[in-house]
């Protein structure tokens, strides 16, 4: 058995070979045995993917090894406007910020919220001035304020990669956008924020302090973040030997933070807030939402 089963392999063989080789004078042909094999300079001349084109699309290129592939790229669903929009109606942002955690106002119109967040793959900082959010009802416009101070009231609105804006209806303060970082805690003593901002302020190190008398020690370490001691709790530390403590405390500020922190590479990662002059047009029950850039174009959709 074990021969006969070598026997029929090899005729399987000499079948091939006669069919596909010159067998009269002994000459085969591989190539059209085992097909064609590529190199440099024969390999076929198929255009490569571009980052950021769609369609049905084939690529070839070469591997580190030397050899050759062929790939190919289906189209992508990014490229595919939503009902209702053409290509040309979307903007050079389309997904890549998008509308999320909406609160929806209650019946009387006032309160609400809702964030413009940047997706994973904007690696650019972006401008939302003039940015516009049109409802059902109507629409609102992302407007900057004409000069402020520090983080206040920014002339434009930018988002840095990986941050987002929360947006609030009708302002409570002169206080229209605020760029969050580590010590913007802070500013809630000297202005008026509804919702106030988060208090992220780095606590004191403790090699800053340890010279300083023990009293002087606790007090420091029972502040909470971005808390600043009053007049009052300054007087208790009023004496000689406390002068270097009440010097420490007194640098407790948003600028003394700001220039000891602003370089580190996460100091800007919280976002903004910003405050309209108006309430939002949203319904309180059903709506949709269209995030447009200042053209006009579709950056994204929400639908509650």
């Amino acid at each position: 058995m074990k021969g006969a089963a070598i026997l029929i392999g090899l005729l399987i063989i000499v079948a091939v070979l006669y069919f596909t080789g010159d067998w009269v004078t002994g000459q085969i042909d591989f190539k059209r045995v085992f097909g064609p094999v590529y190199n440099k300079e024969t390999a076929p001349q198929i255009p490569l993917i571009e980052p950021g084109k769609s369609g049905i699309t084939t690529g070839a290129g070469k591997t580190e090894s030397g050899g050759y592939y062929v790939g190919f790229e289906r189209e992508s669903p990014l490229d595919q406007p939503p009902e209702g929009f053409t290509k040309e109606q979307l903007s050079p942002y389309y997904r890549l910020l998008e509308l999320t955690s909406v609160v929806r106002p209650p019946s009387s119109g006032f309160g609400g919220r809702f964030t413009i967040r940047t997706a994973s793959a904007l690696k650019e900082f972006i401008d939302i001035t003039n940015w516009r959010v049109r409802s059902n009802k109507g629409e609102i416009v992302i407007y900057g304020a004409p000069g402020g101070a520090g983080p206040v009231n920014q002339l434009n609105i930018v988002l840095r990669p990986g941050t987002s804006a929360t947006v609030y209806s009708i302002r409570s303060s002169f206080v229209k956008n605020v760029e969050l970082n580590k010590c913007t805690g802070y500013l809630n003593k000297t202005y008026s924020f509804n919702p106030q901002l988060p208090n992220n302020c780095p606590r004191p190190d403790r090699s800053n302090i340890y010279t300083f008398s023990g009293a002087c020690q606790s007090f420091i370490l029972s502040l909470s973040a971005c808390e600043q001691p009053t007049g009052e709790e300054l007087n208790r530390f009023s004496s000689e030997n406390d002068a270097a403590c009440r010097e420490f405390l007194n640098q407790l500020n948003y600028q003394n933070c700001y220039n000891e922190h602003s370089a580190e590479s996460d100091f800007f990662r919280y976002g903004l807030r910003i405050w309209l002059e108006q309430v939002l047009p949203f319904s309180s029950e059903h709506d949709r939402l269209l995030l447009l850039d200042r053209n006009g174009l579709l950056v994204d959709i929400y639908t509650y």
